[in-house]
């Protein structure tokens, strides 16, 4: 791949016919004897050799001998020798060192002397022009310099020779001799009006003063068809520095080589078309040519195509093969995604979007997943029937249990006390009572079972999946617990196949009851068979949330709004006072609707219910987590923060919740800095380290431009939860950015293998301005 920071040179010119132009200039200074000849750019061995013959013929010539004129015969014969096709092509120089001689045996000395004369000085010129242009293509910047501004005192080749000797200075970093040499180069701009190459010239002073429109229009208007490829190659630069990359590809393909495809893959890489990319980029690699640049460009467009593992192996082998030069090309940027923050995207988002993908479903059917308690009065009873305790489903229906519960046992009444906790919303209240007795009590199936529920319906998964499963374990009758360990496993990433395999065995031992048929219902959403589960409901009495919820969220897979909007009502008639059961409701009825009657309806849904902000506060995350979205696509996201901004400031009982919340909403109202401020309280002050709050932190550190905090954070963060997608692909890109190429390997590594798309995170490769230097 060409070096993309390398600037704009004109190369050789010795391909230009300028013959005509020549012999125009030689009779024009015979006539006038004063009259400057047209610029000649020459490159190459032609050019020594064209010297050496010019030292020679002044050397005979005008070593002061008298010498006869060579008679009539004589001169015809040079005359038509002249006239010859020459076998092969002479230089301009020589062209213009044979005419001379021809006059001079002609008799003509004068004219011949002053000829020769012009020769000498223009060629000294050419010498410092060509040394100039061996010192430059050999990195001898200071030198050929020197070189450039010896032939500019020649006052011949001025506006080429500035414009090099600028190149130089760039190259040098003298910024004040780059300013002086590119104005000298403007100032006699005008004396190469008649220069074929006029328009190339004028772009390239253009150019270099940052004026890219007036040198991409200089290019657009050619003087010439010279240098097409060269000037091809300069209107990609220019139109990749103007932002336009469909121009930068149309001019780059029309004459690429195949060391320049890596940088035209990147370009399609850019616009999206990255089959095309690869395939380019696996051509050039396969050619040999710059593998470890373009094996790195590779990795980062397979990243950008939500290809992470494959990505993941090309980062590998650069670090295995200790390229140590690798992390000089193509660094990276982590930002945050803009559309994520932006409200019109974000209610375009919600419109469309058919349901609530698999994770926020698992949190929904947690959400409203009963708790478990002892009955004191049929305890016995139970133990003989194979099961020692009942289902909890709401307020209402709990209270007899939890008074009775109460009565029992030391690790009852903790329970039946957590549990009233819970229900009232004070989710971190009744996890810290279970936690107080829970390694007193390791052994305690429903004890396990309620910390789990409470650990998920705080957003920590990872604890409710290890929870539920010793749930089951200490007791296999206790399905629920079963159940919903396979299926926070499956969102984790857990291998659970073992333990599904003998959950299912046990499952078809068991007479079939209308608790046993709601598991097998279950199992049919962690397959996917959402019309089992519509089959299913028409043949049993729903009687719970959570079996009203389970066809709400199948309805929504199904793209059944008739049926969904059907269960969001029921859902909400059941628990009446629950705010996520009027966030689904709302989000049924309403999303279709256009952006200000969709606002307006759930202002007048939310205001007709008048419900309470304690569930957001102390309640579960995804009823914070769904209501807070819902309130920012409605844009009234600024007018919760104040209420929580002031909540906060009265809040003498439990602060966790209320801070969470405000920092999730400053979080989406782009407040940074405020959002990392108030996470980092929760994580340091109230010892919250769930993954959730890890990575809602980490994403108001990337935000706030604290990426070693992000770091920090979301390492934690995999610790919690080992499969989290979001988190893994994060890291890695905040590894990348910091050159750290083994550890981000490590991380997208531990990926899913399918590809990965982030809702969140997204970097922008560094990739300098297209462009060789093209003068010389």
């Amino acid at each position: 791949m060409a070096d993309l920071e390398e600037e704009l040179s004109i190369i050789e010119e010795d391909t230009l016919d300028l013959e005509a132009t020549i012999e125009a200039s030689i009779e024009a200074d015979l006539e006038s004897q004063k009259k400057k000849k047209t610029r000649l750019i020459i490159l190459g061995a032609s050019i020594a050799a064209a010297v050496l013959l010019l030292i020679l013929l002044l050397t005979i010539l005008l070593s002061g001998k008298n010498e006869t004129l060579p008679d009539q015969t004589v001169t015809h014969d040079l005359e038509a020798k002249l006239q010859e096709k020459p076998t092969i092509e002479l230089s301009q120089l020589e062209r213009m060192i044979k005419k001379a001689n021809l006059l001079y045996a002609q008799g003509n000395r004068q004219e011949a002397l002053y000829l020769f004369k012009q020769i000498a000085e223009h060629s000294e010129s050419i010498s410092f022009y060509n040394l100039g242009v061996a010192r430059m293509k050999n990195e001898q910047y200071e030198t050929a310099i020197e070189a450039f501004k010896k032939a500019i005192e020649q006052h011949d080749n001025i506006c080429v020779a500035s414009i090099n000797a600028a190149v130089c200075a760039k190259e040098l970093g003298d910024t004040k001799r780059f300013d002086y040499y590119i104005e000298l180069a403007s100032s006699h701009l005008s004396q190469e009006t008649k220069a074929p190459l006029f328009s190339y010239y004028k772009a390239l002073i253009a150019y270099y003063k940052d004026y890219y429109l007036e040198s991409l229009s200089a290019l657009t208007h050619p003087t010439s068809d010279y240098y097409e490829g060269e000037q091809n190659y300069m209107r990609a630069k220019l139109a990749f520095a103007l932002n336009d990359p469909l121009q930068t590809i149309t001019y780059l393909d029309k004459g690429v080589s195949d060391e320049d495809m890596g940088t035209l893959a990147m370009l399609y890489a850019q616009l999206g078309n990255i089959a095309l990319a690869k395939k380019m980029f696996h051509k050039v690699l396969e050619g040999g040519y710059h593998p470890v640049e373009n094996s790195l460009a590779l990795a980062h467009t397979l990243l950008k195509s939500d290809m992470p593992q494959d990505a993941s192996a090309i980062y590998k082998a650069l670090y295995d093969q200790n390229k140590a030069n690798y992390t000089t090309f193509y660094p990276i940027k982590v930002f945050l995604k803009p559309q994520q923050f932006d409200l019109k995207v974000a209610q375009k988002a919600y419109q469309e979007r058919v349901g609530y993908d698999d994770q926020q479903a698992l949190e929904i059917l947690l959400h409203f997943a009963p708790y478990k308690i002892y009955d004191a009065a049929h305890t016995l009873g139970f133990i003989k029937k194979g099961s020692a305790n009942i289902y909890i489903d709401d307020i209402e229906n709990a209270q007899s249990y939890l008074a009775k519960g109460s009565s029992f046992s030391k690790v009852n009444q903790v329970i039946a006390e957590a549990l009233n906790d819970a229900l009232h919303h004070k989710l971190r209240l009744a996890q810290s009572k279970l936690e107080s007795i829970i390694q007193e009590y390791k052994k305690h199936g429903i004890l396990n079972y309620n910390l789990a529920l409470i650990y998920a319906k705080l957003g920590d998964l990872g604890k409710a999946q290890e929870f539920f499963t010793k749930s089951y374990h200490l007791d296999a009758k206790n399905y629920m617990a079963g159940v919903l360990s396979i299926m926070c496993a499956k969102i984790l990433g857990i291998e659970h196949r073992k333990q599904l395999d003998i959950f299912k065995e046990n499952l078809e031992e068991e007479i079939e009851t209308a608790d046993i048929a709601f598991i097998r219902a279950m199992l049919l959403f962690y397959d996917k068979n959402y019309y089992g589960i519509v089959s299913w409901s028409e043949e049993q009495k729903l009687t719970t949330a959570l079996e009203k919820s389970l066809i709400y969220l199948s309805a929504q897979r199904l793209d059944n709004k008739n049926l969904e909007k059907t269960y969001a009502t029921q859902l909400v008639e059941h628990v009446p006072n629950d705010i996520l059961a009027h966030t689904l409701y709302m989000h049924s009825h309403f999303r279709s609707l256009p952006n200000q009657e969709f606002s307006t309806a759930t202002l007048a849904h939310l205001k007709k219910l008048n419900l309470s902000l304690n569930e957001l506060f102390y309640g579960s995350m995804i009823t914070q987590k769904l209501f807070i979205e819902y309130t920012f696509i409605t844009g009234h996201l600024y007018e919760l923060s104040l209420k929580l901004q002031k909540q906060m400031t009265v809040e003498s009982h439990n602060v966790v919740g209320i801070v969470h919340a405000l920092a999730h909403s400053k979080l989406l109202l782009e407040q940074h800095e405020e959002a990392f401020v108030l996470f980092n309280k929760l994580i340091d002050e109230h010892k919250q380290h769930d993954a959730q709050t890890l990575f809602l932190a980490a994403l108001a550190a990337t935000g706030g431009n604290h990426h070693a905090n992000a770091i920090a954070l979301l390492e934690l963060a995999n610790l919690k939860h080992r499969h989290h997608n979001e988190s893994r692909y994060a890291l890695a890109l905040l590894y990348l950015e910091a050159k750290n190429y083994n550890a981000a390997s490590m991380q997208l590594n531990k990926m899913s293998p399918q590809p990965f798309y982030s809702k969140h995170f997204n970097f922008m490769i560094d990739t300098p301005s297209i462009g060789k230097d093209l003068i010389q």
